[in-house]
């Protein structure tokens, strides 16, 4: 015996054909069957295995996966290979392959095989998947073996061989085309379709009837889509919510109104043009539906890059039979993703070959809304809100920001517009702030959590830099001095060398003595006879000491020494002058330009004490409205908010200028004043702290003058005003729609 092999068998003419032969070469054959819901006798098709001499035939019930895995994201997809065909058999191949694989793993088989032609697309479905999930499977492909192929050139030989065999066919070289058939479709394809200018015969098809005989009476149906995928059908007073009775149902519908019929020329994955016919009424239902039920509720721009990106590369994929992919993994969570609003209702007819829409709705998705959409009101909608649509500084229309406050602020429907930062929000974690601090310099706002955090993790790390540093810098003077004494041990043995007569070993060959003619070549490192040469001795002489002081002075550089001479304003230093006036590594502020950085210290920020305001037009918010203490407005990024150091309120900048600048006018001797307007100092509108220095006292006097103030303590802010930073508002707003943070930063 040749083996066990496991066989996808179907009952048809090729692959019965195939299972004799098999077994005519000495194999054991366990024959498989899938049942996606083809129109077959199950029995008649096992008795025919057996008899034929088949070991074993196991039939499994693969509808319900092949549906809800396959056939439903399909839908989702709205998956239509070259506009036209809806991937009934490359739906199936995946499925199949992967319950053969299964039952070869059960039955112990070295072998699987399949009865696809080596012109067609499913060998190759049928092979990629048997690798996917097992890549040492040896696998059998009869149509693709010189043997087989040429003792069978096509399927006249086969019907030759099958009558030769006794082996019962449904073909017959009147009827030489084959069929594929499964819930999704039924394909027709080979013999007199080959020639595409042939019409296919009227009782071809066997999923639909012809169009001109269907009933004159509409059949009216209800699709319910929840996420993308249908879970209720209401046709004729019945409801469906089980996917296989759906299926089924929809298939019914669609057979008796003659839906579905497709006749095409398509391009195969491996080069050919190939004729086919294909009856899907189900699926042609339900993606008219699913197209429909998106153009309700489905985002506009979700649904573009949809379409561009995942539609039809999912469709290229699982019609080239990549469907065990990353590819396809991929593309598939971001199918997945698109659909979680996909929740609509929507009513067809059905009749004579077409599907018509009749209404559709959602009671969950609100993106269309009748009033606004009316012609014959403009009371949330006019036509100036779309008058600067084209500029930059209106990137979303006044409808659209209107929509976003009513309806789209609680939903995920635009990521770009749900990711803008509310106002007063943390630089770091990009929430709300909480126990809100500002950085007193630049006005960056922060939860206190947060900046502690970041700054203690600063200076975490420039310890370790300066630990690391000064590891460095030792190991480097361990080099020097390691290195100089190499230089003067050699320098030594040189001039040893020289004083024996002997010739020099310095580099470049330098340091070498005359020797006498006729004795250069042979008297390398060999004592010569001695002659008093003068002049090379003082030339000598001369270069070694050279040498030696060039090493004293570099032995001098390296040690802790001051130099010679240094300017007052400079602190003494062993380095050079740039060195002398490095600044020490500090905590940056986080929030800071990587260009330009500010210093970050805990004596830097001013806690920050908002206004606020129950009182709002939403009294269930979770949060109570920021306001300015002087107007009662809403503060917003728009308002730009400005903070009083060191007391901390926020105004808005109009009343900021408005009720805290100096007093300029001249005091009026006969009214009564209050102290603040008589020094001419800014005072903080809330409690009246000191914002400002007197002008004039600052002007005058020396060091030591009584008439001048106390200045700051060292490292606190200085008092004033400072505008409120904070992102997210927006083009419209002038602010940005992206928050980008570099270096060491810490989220609550």
């Amino acid at each position: 015996m040749a083996g066990r092999l496991c066989l996808a068998y179907s009952g048809g003419l090729d692959t019965s054909c195939i299972l004799r032969w098999l077994l005519d070469a000495g194999y054991e054959v366990i024959c498989f069957l899938a049942n996606v819901g083809q129109l077959e006798d199950f029995d008649a098709v096992e008795a025919k295995a057996l008899k034929i001499g088949a070991s074993k035939m196991v039939i499994l019930d693969l509808r319900r996966e092949f549906i809800e895995e396959f056939c439903f994201r399909a839908i989702q997809c709205n998956a239509q290979y070259e506009g036209r065909y809806l991937l009934g058999t490359s739906l199936a191949r995946p499925a199949i392959a992967r319950a053969q694989m299964r039952v070869a793993k059960e039955h112990g088989c070295d072998f699987v095989s399949h009865g696809c032609t080596g012109k067609g697309n499913d060998g190759i479905r049928f092979e990629l998947a048997f690798l996917s999930m097992d890549p040492k499977i040896q696998i059998i492909a009869p149509w693709r073996m010189p043997k087989f192929y040429e003792q069978f050139q096509g399927r006249n030989d086969l019907l030759d061989y099958a009558a030769a065999k006794k082996i019962p066919t449904v073909q017959s070289k009147a009827k030489p085309y084959s069929m594929d058939d499964n819930l999704s479709h039924c394909s027709y394809e080979a013999g007199m379709l080959e020639d595409p200018a042939v019409t296919p015969p009227d009782d071809m098809w066997t999923r639909t009837v012809d169009p001109r005989a269907a009933p004159d009476i509409p059949v009216d149906i209800t699709l319910t889509f929840e996420q993308g995928i249908p879970t209720r059908l209401t046709a004729d007073k019945k409801e469906y919510t089980d996917s296989i009775e759906l299926f089924d149902a929809l298939n019914d519908i669609g057979n008796k109104s003659g839906i579905g019929r497709i006749d095409i020329v398509e391009n195969r994955f491996i080069g050919l043009k190939s004729r086919g016919c294909y009856d899907a009424p189900a699926m042609t239902i339900l993606r008219l539906a699913h197209l429909d039920a998106e153009g309700l509720v489905l985002d506009s721009r979700v649904r573009s890059l949809r379409d561009c990106f995942v539609t039809h590369n999912w469709t290229e994929l699982i019609y080239n039979g990549l469907y065990f992919s990353p590819e396809r993994e991929f593309l598939e969570n971001s199918l997945l993703f698109s659909q979680q609003r996909v929740n609509a209702e929507v009513r067809l007819r059905c009749y004579k070959g077409s599907v018509s829409i009749l209404g559709r709705s959602s009671k969950t998705e609100k993106l269309y809304s009748e009033e606004d959409a009316s012609m014959d009101s403009l009371e949330n909608f006019t036509p100036l809100d779309t008058s600067k649509r084209n500029t930059s500084l209106a990137f979303f229309t006044a409808h659209e920001r209107n929509q976003l406050k009513s309806t789209w602020g609680s939903q995920a429907t635009r990521l770009t517009r749900d990711s803008f930062l509310p106002f007063a929000s943390c630089n770091l974690c990009l929430q709300p702030s909480r126990d809100a601090v500002a950085c007193a310099s630049h006005g960056d706002i922060f939860c206190r959590e947060c900046i502690v955090s970041n700054l203690l993790a600063q200076r975490k790390e420039i310890k370790r830099l300066e630990k690391e540093d000064e590891k460095r810098k030792k190991e480097d003077d361990e080099n020097a001095t390691e290195k100089l004494e190499e230089e003067k041990e050699r320098s030594v043995r040189e001039f040893e060398r020289t004083m024996m007569g002997l010739e020099g070993t310095g580099q470049q060959g330098k340091n070498k003595t005359s020797l006498a003619k006729g004795e250069a070549s042979q008297s390398r490192g060999v004592k010569r006879k001695f002659e008093l040469n003068e002049e090379e001795m003082l030339k000598n002489a001369k270069e070694e000491r050279v040498k030696a002081r060039k090493a004293i002075d570099d032995e001098k550089s390296a040690k802790q020494t001051l130099p010679s001479f240094w300017v007052p304003s400079l602190t003494p230093s062993t380095g050079s002058q740039t060195s002398s006036t490095a600044v020490k590594p500090s905590p940056i502020c986080p929030a800071s330009s990587p260009t330009v950085t500010h210093p970050l210290s805990l004596k830097s920020l001013v806690t920050i004490h908002f206004s606020t305001s129950t009182a709002s037009s939403n009294p269930s918010a979770d949060q109570s409205t920021l306001i300015c203490p002087a107007c009662n407005k809403i503060l917003s990024n728009a308002s730009k908010a400005m903070l009083t150091i060191p007391c901390g309120h926020v105004l808005c900048k109009p009343c900021a200028q408005k009720f805290m600048s100096p007093t300029q006018k001249p005091p009026d001797p006969h009214a009564e004043q209050d102290a603040h307007e008589e020094d001419g100092r800014a005072r903080c509108y809330v409690c009246e702290t000191v914002l400002t220095e007197m002008p004039e006292k600052r002007k005058k006097g020396g060091k030591g003058e009584k008439g001048r103030e106390k200045g700051p303590e060292q490292g606190l802010p200085r008092r004033g005003l400072v505008e409120l930073r904070s992102e997210g508002t927006g083009f419209a707003g002038g602010g940005s729609n992206m928050a980008k943070r570099e270096g060491v930063a810490f989220q609550c």
